[in-house]
């Protein structure tokens, strides 16, 4: 989806919802991550995202999941597509990488 976002990154851009369904009819704003083509060397907190037909987009894009944002749901335009699931994987081990959630993971021994 497209999505204008607040403080510096004012114009309209692809947006992914980072928050689950079952939140969004609960608030006034949808917690979201901006997709910028700039590119970054901030690898491991910015996935690349290459154009799909399942994604809509265009142009290369990385995730900017250190901007992370509430938006209100009036400034949310357009759905141009969705995430394939090994995109999700990575938006969710850069977010646990940006967090340093991955210092307190706790895995069980599969034995």
């Amino acid at each position: 989806m497209t999505a204008t976002f607040p403080g510096d990154l004012k114009k309209p851009r692809p947006a992914v919802v980072m928050q689950a369904d079952e939140y969004n009819d609960a608030h006034r704003t949808l917690l979201l991550c901006p997709l910028t083509t700039f590119p970054s060397e901030a690898r491991f907190f910015r996935p690349v995202l290459h154009p799909s037909l399942q994604n809509g987009l265009q142009h290369r894009s990385e995730a900017m999941i250190d901007k992370l944002s509430p938006v209100r749901k009036d400034g949310i335009g357009q759905r141009i597509g969705s995430a394939s699931h090994e995109e999700l994987l990575q938006l969710e081990l850069a977010l646990i990488t940006i967090t340093g959630l991955d210092r307190y993971l706790v895995f069980d021994d599969p034995k």
